[in-house]
């Protein structure tokens, strides 16, 4: 059986004529069941005298020294067997496993117990503009999978890791990164590295939880006079292109496509929900639609090439053993993101109700324009909703 002996030597203070006392070395051996959660075979006792204290009495010039063997049982010389070892050689549930028979995993209770007061200000925002009124969601089976990767709870990699350590500690409570106590995508925190600059309690302050009217269908010109304008509008804010200068053109206002006065063609169009739900879509742009940034969707849009590993294709393993960060979940990667995936998951799922298409044209092509307009109503309806500017 193979035993690690460990050596600890400590000097008594004083002798019991005021000098230097004796060297006492305790030697344990500790064998591989000791490890495994066992009892402690074996101690070893030595008391060896320094040999600077000298019997000066006597007329002879060598010293005296003694020695003392001691053997202290501290445990069962036979086969032991501990909770720890019985948990691991029996067919028991994964919780018995890590925690201990007398503990119940549940972690849920402490989900939120570190938050502060921003911090839940920052969930309530983000939770109202995750309800908006009239929650339809309009990209089909991408808006489904954003929704659920919002609200699937997280912990971390897995239920052995924690923000600070590698290994979570038996019967204590296990912790969510911060920013995933109650979303499965870190949402913003006031100090974040991502938001730490920014006025994150101004933000919050404000609601942005309402939808455009219309939102899903498109945004048709009543007339060709209102169409006119339209275009004199964007032409006045530097935002428009003649049919004969672009090889497209698609135009939103208020989050919802204008045909009117776009011009789309194969490679360049709008995606409304009827493409969702007609399933004409290819499975390509699908995926690429329900990515997500700040490494969440671990598999790279190109694959990295390795010539000593063959080609990378993850996140998490990109920088290599000594620089990676592991799953976009945990507390050492979420350190370093932008906070942008929360964001993408709900425009994707809540928000958008189209989608532009624009696929790579030749080299040496006319440009493509995409303009996003917005009304001073911002679509919610009214007088003012003549007047339109130009921001995207």
């Amino acid at each position: 059986m193979e035993a690690s002996v460990r050596a600890l030597v400590k000097r008594h203070p004083l002798n019991g004529r005021g000098g230097p006392g004796p060297l006492v070395i305790v030697i344990i051996v500790v064998d591989d069941d000791f490890r495994r959660g066992g009892c402690l075979r074996r101690v070893s006792l030595a008391a060896i005298a320094d040999p600077n204290a000298i019997d000066r009495s006597s007329s002879s010039s060598s010293s005296s020294s003694s020695r003392l063997g001691v053997s202290i049982g501290l445990g069962p010389e036979g086969d032991v067997s501990s909770s720890a070892t019985a948990g691991v050689d029996n067919d028991e549930s994964e919780s018995t496993k890590k925690f201990g028979k007398s503990f119940d995993p549940n972690f849920e209770p402490y989900r939120t117990s570190r938050m502060s007061q921003s911090d839940r200000d920052a969930n309530a925002w983000f939770t109202s503009l995750l309800k908006s009124p009239g929650g339809d969601a309009y990209l089909g089976a991408v808006s489904a999978e954003h929704k659920r990767r919002l609200i699937t709870k997280r912990y971390g990699e897995d239920e052995d890791c924690t923000p600070y350590v590698s290994r979570h500690q038996p019967k204590s409570p296990l912790y969510p990164a911060y920013g995933l106590e109650t979303y499965g995508l870190p949402v913003l925190r006031r100090e974040a590295k991502a938001w730490r600059h920014f006025d994150m309690n101004g933000l919050v302050s404000l609601d942005y939880s309402t939808r455009p009217v219309g939102i899903g269908t498109n945004y048709v010109v009543a007339n060709e006079v209102e169409g006119e304008e339209l275009i004199a509008l964007l032409r006045g804010k530097g935002a428009w292109l003649d049919n004969d200068a672009c090889c497209a053109r698609l135009v939103y206002v208020d989050r919802r496509f204008c045909p009117g006065v776009s011009k789309q063609t194969d490679l360049v169009k709008n995606l409304d929900p009827s493409h969702f739900e007609s399933g004409s879509i290819s499975n390509k742009i699908l995926e690429y639609l329900s990515r997500l940034p700040d490494g969440f969707t671990d598999r790279l849009a190109a694959d990295v090439p390795d010539t000593a590993k063959g080609a990378l294709t993850s996140y998490k393993r990109l920088s290599g053993p000594d620089h990676s960060v592991g799953k976009a979940t945990l507390q050492f990667a979420i350190n370093a993101q932008q906070g942008t995936a929360a964001f993408v998951a709900l425009m994707n799922s809540i928000k958008a109700g189209c989608a532009a298409y624009v696929e790579s044209v030749v080299a040496g092509a006319l440009p493509v324009l995409v303009v996003n307009a917005q009304t001073p109503s911002g679509g919610k309806g009214g007088d003012d909703d003549d007047d339109v500017w130009h921001w995207g």
